[in-house]
């Protein structure tokens, strides 16, 4: 089952807000890295993978905090199977992130396989704080559909192929 814990249980959510989702607000890359040692043992081999993490790295301008855990979650789900396909969302939001797009390009050009490609979703390009969020941070309706859309139409490419 979905888990939702990793949810702010103190934080009030919108009655819209999604909980079905392994989120884990407030968590670093690493914490994710480490979750998943353990959680992917728990699931079935994933044949499709969707990475959204990064957010609350300390240093992002910098990215090195968000690029060994990137690689070793890469390496952890290609453990599992080999040939998932890995979906790799660009952090939206804060000027900071524009160095993400380096990340999430770098990651993409050294690590995409033919068995398992990494594939890219540009939230940052459509991201307006203003507009899909409710508390300037978490997705709003308007957010979560947003991501929806764009999640939906690489996941419709991978389906297709």
């Amino acid at each position: 089952g979905v888990k939702k814990d990793g949810l702010n249980k103190k934080f009030i959510w919108p009655k819209y807000f999604d909980l079905n989702h392994e989120g884990f607000y407030g968590k670093n890359s690493a914490y994710i890295r480490d979750s998943l040692k353990t959680d992917l043992n728990k699931i079935e081999s994933p044949d499709i993978a969707i990475v959204h993490i990064g957010t609350n790295d300390n240093d992002s301008l910098l990215w090195s905090p968000i690029i060994k855990p990137s690689v070793d979650i890469i390496r952890q789900l290609r453990a599992k199977n080999p040939n998932v396909k890995i979906l790799i969302i660009q952090i939206p939001g804060k000027i900071k992130y524009v160095f993400t797009h380096l990340w999430v390009w770098w990651i993409k050009q050294t690590m995409s396989t033919k068995l398992s490609p990494i594939h890219t979703i540009d939230l940052y390009s459509y991201w307006k704080v203003k507009d899909h969020t409710f508390d300037g941070v978490h997705p709003n309706l308007e957010g979560q559909t947003l991501l929806a859309k764009l999640i939906y139409s690489k996941l419709k490419l991978l389906l297709i192929r």
